[in-house]
């Protein structure tokens, strides 16, 4: 994994949400995984940030849009999550053979 990598050689690391921005906003996190963050992108973006390694150092968001602004900034006021609620947050709460069928559009 890169951020293991990058620890062990004393690297830093920036993260860049606009590459996939699009990608993630469309792929729903749960409001359960990711609590009191309410759009789909600041949820991304509260999940990178709270990524618990000693190299990554930032992530640099998309700020082309005044959408992509206002969704960045719900979680300027709130903390990263701690190191327990980071891995709950990606701890799979359930599996179905096909991701398409628990998954709400």
């Amino acid at each position: 994994m890169l951020v293991a990598a990058c620890s062990e050689l004393d690297l830093n690391l920036i993260s860049s949400q606009p590459l996939a921005q699009g990608l993630t906003a469309e792929i729903p996190l749960s409001k359960i995984a990711i609590p009191d963050v309410y759009n789909v992108p600041a949820r991304h973006l509260q999940m990178i940030r709270s990524i618990p390694s000693r190299s990554l150092k930032s992530t640099v968001v998309g700020m082309k849009q005044a959408e992509h602004v206002r969704a960045n900034l719900e979680v300027v006021r709130k903390p990263p999550m701690n190191r327990q609620e980071f891995f709950e947050g990606i701890r799979p709460l359930r599996r179905t053979e096909y991701i398409e069928d628990d998954l709400d559009y």
